[in-house]
């Protein structure tokens, strides 16, 4: 039934006959379930979850735009792929302790959620399963969870024993015990304006950035060595603050993002080059596009634009 009711938006009632051998719509649940497998195949904005259900499947309720909030009962072990996909209104969601796999993109999209809990129970946790949720601010892993963390209160979930970071949120603070940062990591993450990468990182995956729209600034340091493919694209305005040499200039300069040297530099505040008024007038300006200029540095004279080859230098005052 993948997609049979894509997108009914406005639909609040589903009755499956009393007589189908195949589906049932027990308890007034306002969904499809598998009779034999106790598989919730599709719902609604009306559902309510039976007790007996053991399972949401993937899509199941697919761009269901007007669902506010759910209970996932106790008794349910996983949540499907795209399971929740497109819901943008929904703003609660109530995991129980008992769920134990999230599948990839189960709440992509999903506009309006502002925080999650994830159980002691859950040990499976896919890829982009908060992609494009622009309102979350809060992500917590209970403390019990033997697989996962979100340790410091860092509004992000953690692989416990890798210390890979597998999904975070616009208030992400990156803990110092974190080692990588896994890839789609951060995907489709709007509101999120700046961060620092910390001295224990060494490598950030594929994707990790990946369509960051608002993301202005990120401090990587010398211990990253390996940053994948696509990291950053489609972060149009963004800046990177390393040191001079390191791996993240070098990503930089290839990638043609901008770039300055944070021990020369500093760290961008209202002050540097970033907001520099006279910078502002110029960042916009095909010239720095045919130029190949992509590193803006601060100085007592103003700020100096250098091409990524260093052939070429001016200082706009």
């Amino acid at each position: 039934m993948e997609y049979n009711y894509y997108d009914c938006y406005n639909l609040q009632t589903i009755v499956v006959d009393q007589n189908n051998t195949v589906y049932d719509s027990r308890d007034d649940c306002n969904a499809i379930i598998e009779s034999k497998s106790n598989n919730l195949i599709v719902g609604c904005k009306s559902t309510i979850i039976p007790n007996s259900v053991t399972n949401i499947e993937e899509y199941a309720f697919y761009y269901c735009r007007e669902l506010c909030s759910i209970d996932i009962p106790k008794n349910i072990f996983g949540i499907g792929y795209s399971a929740f996909d497109g819901c943008e209104c929904l703003e609660n969601i109530n995991i129980t302790n008992g769920v134990k796999t999230l599948g990839s993109n189960c709440f992509y999209g999903c506009a309006n959620l502002k925080s999650i809990e994830i159980p002691s129970s859950v040990n499976s946790i896919g890829t982009e399963i908060f992609r494009y949720c622009e309102c979350l601010i809060f992500i917590n892993v209970s403390k019990d969870n033997s697989v996962y963390d979100s340790r410091e209160n860092c509004n992000a979930i953690i692989n416990t024993q890798d210390n890979e970071l597998i999904q975070g949120c616009k208030n992400t603070k990156i803990p110092n015990s974190v080692t990588s940062i896994g890839k789609n990591a951060f995907w489709g993450c709007y509101g999120l304006t700046s961060i620092e990468i910390p001295s224990s990182v060494t490598n950030i995956g594929d994707y990790a950035f990946y369509d960051c729209d608002d993301l202005t600034s990120i401090e990587i340091p010398n211990s990253v060595t390996s940053i994948g493919d696509w990291t950053f694209d489609k972060c149009y305005d963004l800046t990177i603050y390393c040191e001079s040499g390191s791996y993240a200039e070098e990503y930089a300069r290839e990638h043609n993002i901008n770039y300055v040297d944070k021990k020369l530099y500093g760290i961008p505040t209202s002050t540097t080059c970033q907001h520099h008024p006279a910078l502002s007038r110029y960042l916009s300006s095909p010239t720095f596009y045919f130029l190949g200029i992509h590193n803006f540095l601060l100085n007592e004279k103003g700020v100096t634009a250098k091409s990524v080859n260093a052939e070429r230098s001016f200082v706009i005052p």
